[in-house]
């Protein structure tokens, strides 16, 4: 931990942070003045008395604001820093809990008016400013070594215009005021917000962090980002539809009423036998006490994973599900389950059946996970708000460890299998010391990310070097299939030239072209126009007999021919050749020249200065597979490969031999798709064609890597509304 705070206070960091401070102090001040101005408060209906106290505590709001700021910052350098909604759980904290239920309130009519705001223009911006936001996280990210959630990310728009709501509380503003202060803070943020992130990006890239992000991997990023973001919305809505009698507006439902909910759709389920073997039977009125349930769950699973084996150990999926295995305790223990406890189990088991079921997961892996249904067990019995609370220590390690293990499969030598000794690790330590403490899973989620960070930065390095290679080689591919095409298209039958003007075609020519669309990757680039324009003074040389300016002419020509390698001596040698041959050549009748260019040249006039564009898929078609596909499958089939962006995760199947890889890059040029393993080694590379056809027959599956505890919530509650005729 200490390398990571010590990284996260470097000079980088520091500066970025002064630089972002600087632009926040200036954007207050230019509120400020605004407000000073005579009139312009009034024209929006602030009180003067508001205005008057605004500009007499000016300095001390800015400080506050500032202050702020800081303190967002340090949340996102230092994730122990992010204060969690729950810490210790069960008997021990049930004063703390009764405590926080106690405080609860619905939101007063303007706090539900600021947080709609809120929520408006964070999405707004979002949408608007998706590539600089994503560019700015993965820098920093980079340079933390560590996931930046984005309701704790400083450049966020909600926390921006948080501190300063903070800040007008602080200096003691009534809630009219800052309520038209607020209003007015945000509409000067959107109007400044895409100039903040640029200058912070520039910042970040001016001192080498990430200086050359590529736009498929800053979508690949954004795309992550609102997923998260989707996924909150979509638990939102779940929420609502499990206890719809119980909304006021656009308040989410309590947890009481959510449990509630839940509790009758598990009810209707078993009435019709769908809960089937996630069903407890050991219910009553009076439940047992909460210290004698939690020592029946600390008998669930009681085999601990072996770590002294040179393989991987020998683990399988529990025969029976959890909620078969509670009631076989129950009744030996006499234990008896209050509705919520059963409620939540039933969920609990029927959530670690969704990892037993998917196929995602290596059997290995799945047998793995499932080790964690105890400590997630007492997790859920412990906490009042386990699946209400989307700010959830426990389900955001699931998340990450399910994440993670989607993208694993057995290496050769277990000891070097880093990534499941991790997972195994982090395991065995939840099995055997989670009690009541939620700080078990933070300090587990923390370390496990970096793990993933430091995993992925290494295997950046290779594949930086990897794409950058590949991307060379295609762009030279393209530079020599641009001149080639070129070429046979201003000079279609150079047999009829002479052979010195043939061969210098073909050879020499041909090499200045490749160099310039080499150099350039842009074929509309001035060096290449300039050498379209030089074959036209050829054509005009060759058809008129002379030029006024051939003393030019054979001065740029020996310029070309300089900048691809030839000495000055055999540079004055060929053009010299060239121009001879030019005029000394008879020029053909102008209907031939015009029409079937008997000699090989036309009139520049009558041909297109523009090179031919060539895609290396036109020598690889896909016209056969396409024919035995209706239009329906050939859609889809494209669909799913234009989500086959930077970062995402495929199985490839070669006979009974399975492989998880990543797509690294997708080369343009070439249309080819680079995949690397979970080192960043290259594992194979497909054009589109052939990553289509191997899709189309099943060697290629994408892998679901979205978040899980959210994808298998909304998978359950869906199977359980399905029982229900209300819904």
């Amino acid at each position: 931990m200490t390398d990571t705070r010590d990284k996260a206070r470097s000079p980088a960091l520091r500066a970025f942070q002064n630089q972002f401070a600087f632009h926040a102090d200036v954007l207050f001040g230019l509120l400020a003045s605004r407000v000073s101005q005579p009139g312009e408060a009034q024209r929006r209906g602030l009180p003067a008395d508001g205005v008057s106290t605004f500009l007499a505590r000016h300095s001390l709001l800015q400080q506050h604001f500032l202050d702020e700021i800081s303190e967002a910052f340090e949340r996102m350098v230092d994730p122990a820093k992010r204060a969690r909604k729950k810490l210790k759980l069960g008997t021990l904290a049930k004063e703390d809990r009764e405590s926080r239920i106690n405080q609860l309130s619905l939101l007063n009519e303007y706090q539900l008016r600021q947080q709609l705001m809120l929520n408006r223009v964070s999405r707004r911006l979002r949408d608007q400013q998706s590539a600089a936001i994503a560019e700015l996280d993965m820098r920093l990210e980079y340079l933390l070594c560590h996931r930046i959630s984005w309701a704790n990310n400083p450049l966020n728009p909600v926390v921006i215009i948080d501190a300063f709501e903070r800040a007008l509380q602080a200096g003691e503003l009534n809630a009219v005021h800052i309520e038209g202060f607020v209003q007015w803070f945000v509409e000067l943020l959107e109007t400044r917000y895409g100039e903040l992130l640029e200058r912070c990006n520039q910042n970040l890239r001016d001192v080498g962090i990430l200086p050359d992000i590529e736009s498929d991997e800053a979508a690949f990023h954004s795309s992550e980002l609102a997923e998260s973001e989707r996924a909150a919305e979509r638990r939102e809505s779940l929420m609502k539809s499990v206890a719809p009698d119980s909304q006021d507006g656009d308040h989410l439902p309590s947890s009481d009423a959510f449990y509630k909910g839940l509790l009758g759709l598990l009810q209707t389920a078993a009435e019709t036998g769908k809960l089937d073997r996630h069903q407890l039977q050991h219910q009553a009125e009076r439940a047992s006490s909460e210290d004698a349930l939690l020592a029946m769950l600390d008998q669930l699973d009681d085999t601990l994973i072996a770590d002294d084996t040179e393989g991987y150990p020998e683990l399988a999926c529990p025969s029976g599900t959890l909620v078969e295995a509670v009631n076989t305790l129950c009744k030996v223990h006499e234990v008896s389950l209050s509705s919520r406890e059963a409620t939540s189990l039933s969920l609990v088991s029927l959530l670690f059946e969704d990892i037993r079921v998917n196929a995602d997961l290596a059997p290995l892996m799945q047998a793995l996970l499932l080790h964690l249904r105890r400590p997630f067990a007492k997790a859920a019995v412990l906490d009042t708000t386990f699946f209400s609370e989307p700010d959830n220590a426990a389900q955001d390690l699931l998340n990450l460890l399910a994440k993670a293990g989607t993208t694993w499969m057995p290496a050769g030598h277990r000891r070097r299998d880093a990534l499941f000794n991790k997972i195994q690790m982090i395991v065995r330590e939840l099995q055997v010391n989670f009690v009541n403490n939620y700080q078990l899973f933070d300090d587990h989620y923390e370390d496990f990310d970096l793990f993933l960070h430091a995993e992925r930065r290494r295997a950046k390095l290779i594949e930086d070097r990897l794409i950058a290679t590949e991307k060379a080689r295609a762009r030279t591919e393209q530079a020599r299939l641009l001149a080639a095409d070129h070429l046979q298209v201003r000079f279609p039958q150079r047999a009829h030239l002479p052979a010195s003007l043939e061969r210098f075609l073909d050879q020499d020519w041909r090499q200045v072209l490749f160099f310039i669309a080499n150099k350039n990757s842009d074929p509309l680039c001035p060096e290449w126009k300039e050498a379209c324009a030089l074959e036209d003074r050829f054509v005009r040389l060759h058809l008129k007999g002379g030029d006024p300016e051939e003393g030019a002419l054979r001065q740029r020509l020996r310029g070309l021919l300089g900048q691809v390698g030839f000495d000055d001596a055999r540079a004055s040698r060929v053009a010299d050749e060239v121009l001879q041959s030019l005029k000394g050549t008879p020029p053909p009748p102008r209907e031939a020249a015009a029409g079937s260019g008997v000699a090989g040249l036309a009139e520049p006039s009558l041909v297109a200065n523009v090179p031919v564009a060539h895609e290396s898929e036109s020598i690889d078609p896909v016209g056969a597979l396409e024919d035995s596909l209706s239009r329906e499958q050939n859609e889809a089939l494209d669909a799913l490969l234009e989500r086959l962006t930077m970062g995402t995760w495929l199985e490839l199947k070669d006979g009974e031999q399975l492989s998880k890889v990543r797509v690294a890059a997708y080369i343009r040029p070439t249309r080819m798709f680079v995949l690397v393993n979970r080192n960043g080694t290259r594992t194979a590379q497909f054009n589109r064609a052939e990553m289509k056809r191997r899709i189309e027959v099943g060697s290629v599956r994408v892998l679901e890597n979205t978040l899980f505890f959210e994808r298998s919530l909304e998978s359950v509650i869906q199977h359980l509304r399905q029982t229900d005729p209300t819904h």
